[in-house]
């Protein structure tokens, strides 16, 4: 079973990685802090992304709107989810994303659209 979180960036301009709670006027995310209880941090709702359940070959998180790069051709595209679905983007063209399909790929995370959109 997959893992459902997001991540978002605060206001302050940290991430921060939980439940998604949305207001009428503002996108919290929801954590377990240090005490065991449930703190909320409201989060910029434009940075907003959800976990994919994938992992790149170091070992970290791919979230919606993550730059990943194929090793073996040096291509990067953009995660989005669309219509149900996570999808690698690049030319405005969308491929989905299976878990079977990414077994035997070597593949990076290198940034994100937020804080890194000169790599695209």
């Amino acid at each position: 079973m997959r893992t459902i979180k997001f991540r978002g960036k605060s206001f302050k301009n940290k991430w921060v990685f939980g439940n998604l709670i949305k207001y009428r006027d503002s996108v919290q995310i929801g954590f377990l802090s240090h005490a065991d209880s449930m703190d909320f941090i409201n989060v910029n709702s434009k940075t907003v992304g959800q976990f994919t359940g994938l992992t790149d070959r170091n070992g970290v998180e791919i979230y919606e709107h993550d730059i990943i790069k194929f090793i073996i051709d040096n291509e990067k595209y953009v995660v989005q989810f669309e219509e149900g679905a996570f999808c690698l983007v690049s030319n405005n063209v969308c491929g989905i994303i299976s878990m079977y399909d990414f077994e035997n790929l070597e593949y990076e995370v290198i940034g994100n659209i937020h804080e890194n959109p000169e790599l695209l």
